[in-house]
């Protein structure tokens, strides 16, 4: 054979497509019945709308409940579509058989045609499927003719509006019966009853909209990409300690947050608890070795004094370590790990060495917390003398440090002696304001 005759045939066939101006419509529901889906287009039945592609602005009203005029049907969207229109005609089907696979001759008798309109199968099978099973079984003696072009496809995409029933109102029921037929002589019956109604049951007219959203809200609904699922058996996909629940059956399953904060390590007593913790409720992850150092220069310096404040704590890390981050969230999560804190009393706030018990010995009166409420000096501004402060009519501040008593007195000698020559108490107060000292009076 030529190559070239031989290429000619392998061509997918040409057809001319006729200027043939179609309308399509994408109706929502499975048609059954051709004379009920038309009805579903209202009385009007625009079917020029259809056609008509001109302005995009042309909807088709489609009426979910046909039989009821007061309800509010769905609009469609005119769109721009570049759709062919092609009529498949295959063999007629005439009723005989044979074993599938082979070639022998057919068995039974031809059925006589149909006086039907409509082009049926003789089963009446004319699922897409079938059609194609067709096709395949007739490769050489079917035929394909284009019929035209679709140039706008009408689509439902959007929501119904909320229907309200009216079927209980009676000036809708007199409206529809006297009205909407457009009878002149039944229109002469209708009139408005004068006055203003009152009562129960007032007849309300429901609004032309209930809603103007005409789309689906997307509300994107997804999994949290920071959740993992727990695995069947009680074996976890998470680290230890979040989202720990052992109480839960293993056999069902449970989604944690994994970027949830775990339980701390670290206690915050109250200053009348007892015993005080021994050692923080989990050991530090010390792989990390900025972590590490930290930690291990932390307890360094609880081994030289037991206690300390954050502020004091900080200085010390920061005169060691030059590159500690200016958040300071690292510091933070490693206080828990150098000791416990009070919650209140003499000592509140301040870093307790793991073990060791203030309120056991007056000895640890000098690591006593104040508290200063300091005012704010404004960037470039000078400071003030403590005399002008006195004389401010305003007392009340909204800036406050956290101070040592051993600091405080280094710093001032004159609070210092006075500090040294208190008189001692005997046992330690656990009042928010009270401290080891006693109150030296004048």
């Amino acid at each position: 054979m030529d190559p070239e005759t031989q290429k000619d045939e392998e061509q997918a066939p040409i057809y001319t497509i006729p200027s043939r101006r179609l309308g399509a419509l994408e109706h929502p529901m499975i048609i059954k019945n051709l004379d009920k889906g038309i009805k579903t287009l209202g009385q009007n039945n625009a079917f020029q709308a259809i056609l008509d592609s001109a302005s995009p602005q042309i909807s088709v009203p489609l009426y979910l409940r046909p039989d009821n005029p007061t309800a509010r049907p769905l609009t469609s969207h005119n769109a721009l579509t570049h759709n062919v229109v092609l009529k498949v005609t295959v063999p007629k089907r005439t009723g005989r058989k044979r074993k599938r696979g082979t070639d022998d001759p057919w068995e039974g008798e031809v059925l006589p045609p149909s006086d039907s309109s409509e082009v049926l199968s003789r089963d009446q099978l004319d699922h897409p499927a079938i059609i194609r099973r067709k096709l395949q079984d007739n490769p050489t003696t079917y035929t394909v003719t284009p019929v035209g072009i679709i140039n706008n496809t009408h689509r439902y995409r959007g929501l119904a509006d909320f229907q309200y029933s009216l079927s209980h109102s009676k000036f809708m029921n007199k409206f529809v019966s006297n009205v909407l037929p457009g009878d002149i002589n039944k229109l002469k019956n209708f009139s408005l009853a004068p006055g203003i109604e009152t009562g129960k049951d007032i007849d309300l007219i429901p609004p032309p909209y209930f809603t103007p959203m005409s789309l689906p809200f997307s509300y994107g609904y997804n999994q949290n990409p920071h959740t993992k699922e727990l695995a069947s058996g009680g074996s976890k996909l998470v680290p230890d300690g979040v989202g720990d629940n052992s109480d839960e059956d293993d056999e069902y399953a449970r989604v944690v947050n994994v970027t949830a904060r775990g339980p701390a390590a670290g206690y915050f007593i109250a200053q009348d608890e007892y015993p005080v913790p021994t050692a923080p409720k989990k050991q530090p992850d010390m792989t990390d070795p900025q972590i590490a150092a930290i930690i291990n220069e932390m307890r360094a310096a609880m081994e030289e004094r037991p206690i300390w404040t954050r502020r004091s704590m900080w200085n010390r890390l920061g005169a060691k370590f030059a590159e500690l981050p200016k958040n300071g969230g690292l510091v933070r999560h490693c206080l828990q790990f150098a000791g416990y804190q009070f919650k209140g009393g003499p000592w509140r706030d301040a870093l307790v060495k793991y073990g060791l018990d203030p309120r056991s010995d007056p000895k640890y009166r000098v690591y006593q917390t104040l508290i200063f409420k300091l005012h704010k000096t404004r960037i470039g501004s000078v400071g003030r003398s403590w005399q002008a402060v006195r004389r401010n009519e305003i007392s009340v501040t909204n800036f406050g440090r956290y101070w040592r008593e051993l600091g405080v007195g280094n710093g001032a000698p004159r609070m210092g002696g006075r500090v040294d020559e208190a008189l001692l108490r005997t046992h330690v107060f656990t009042s928010n304001v009270d401290m080891g000292s006693c109150r030296n009076r004048p």
